[in-house]
């Protein structure tokens, strides 16, 4: 699927702790960092010096809504071709419209990924 020239990891943690000593580290390492409390996890992502979004790692709990999210959302891609090929062309025309605003693209492609997300569940819950 085409996607930005991006690293993507999902870290699944047992327990959500504050991770001081972490944070103050992946921040000596060059990422910025966000906690999201809904649902419960923490982000931290690498950008270019042009402020491009290089690398995002999101840290969240084992039963948390985001590991649900990502994990379902991308099984249903992998046995449903047709809609990952829809979402890689969203995603181009997307980065075409917004090659150097972050939010702007993941904007532009929310309101697919909504419904791609509540597709994944109802499909995860008919299995």
């Amino acid at each position: 699927m085409k996607a930005k020239p991006l690293i993507d990891v999902l870290v699944v943690v047992e327990k959500l702790e504050p991770f001081e000593k972490e944070k103050e580290l992946m921040v000596e390492a060059g990422y910025k960092w966000q906690y999201y409390p809904d649902p419960e996890g923490l982000t931290f992502s690498k950008f270019s010096n042009e402020g491009e979004k290089l690398e995002g790692i999101h840290l969240c709990e084992e039963n948390s809504l985001w590991v649900r999210q990502f994990i379902t959302v991308r099984d249903y891609l992998r046995t449903h071709p047709e809609k990952a090929k829809e979402y890689s062309e969203l995603k181009q025309k997307s980065i075409e419209f917004h090659p150097n605003d972050y939010p702007a693209y993941r904007n532009a492609k929310a309101p697919f990924l909504e419904k791609l997300k509540q597709e994944a569940y109802q499909w995860e819950d008919g299995k």
